[in-house]
């Protein structure tokens, strides 16, 4: 009998535990929280600390607009693994229309899974507003440079993942710049991101949508 409340116990801890590392988010407005996705879209393992650097929650790069990831992020440590060069295929003649994603509502080109979407460059701006910042990391410019990133709050960390060049898709300022798509349209070839470095943090920054970007979703 003692045995089996033992493990009762266990399982229940067990779980609370579970949920409290899904607990991610961060505050979009006084007293307002926002529950987001724990990791980048396109991680190599979802189950890893969201709040730990390392490979495994650096994730995929999407161009805007699009469902489908354009490059993949790392699939090891070591630079190897990096998947730093060239993406096959990868061209800056795909650009996506207007309307591709919104900010009024979720569109079928949203890759985001139910019940999460690309979040406005508003809702970036207001969680660089109301909450704490907090860099980590050494801020080097390398493919495996996995350290460095930004603490939103205590429940929000963002990998300073790097982007994908519009032209062929090689990576660059993996380590030293997080730059992450809002669903806001600026004019016909650009939209606003979230773009951070070890100096600074902004949304309202704008991007070509050829380029692949990191994406974290919020919950809709």
């Amino acid at each position: 009998m003692k045995k089996q409340v033992a493990l009762l116990v266990l399982s229940v801890l067990l779980n609370v535990s579970q949920v409290s590392s899904q607990d991610c988010g961060a505050y979009v407005a006084p007293g307002k929280w926002k529950q987001f996705m724990c990791h980048n879209l396109g991680a190599a393992n979802p189950a890893a600390d969201p709040f730990t650097p390392g490979w495994e929650i650096v994730g995929g790069y999407w161009q805007w607009g699009r469902k489908t990831m354009a490059a993949a992020g790392p699939t090891g440590i070591s630079r190897s693994r990096a998947n730093d060069g060239e993406q096959p295929g990868y061209s800056y003649f795909k650009e996506s229309p207007n309307g591709s994603w919104s900010d009024a509502y979720k569109t079928g080109n949203d890759p985001c899974p139910a019940g999460f979407r690309v979040p406005s460059d508003e809702e970036w701006a207001s969680v660089l507003a109301y909450n704490a910042l907090k860099r980590i990391g050494n801020w080097d410019n390398r493919p495996t440079n996995y350290t460095s990133g930004l603490f939103i709050g205590d429940k929000l960390f963002l990998p300073a993942a790097g982007y994908r060049y519009y032209v062929n898709g090689t990576l660059d300022y993996r380590g030293y710049y997080g730059i992450y798509w809002s669903s806001t349209e600026n004019g016909a070839n650009g939209a606003w991101d979230l773009d951070f470095g070890i100096d600074d943090a902004n949304a309202n920054y704008y991007d070509s949508r050829t380029n692949g970007l990191s994406v974290r979703c919020i919950a809709e």
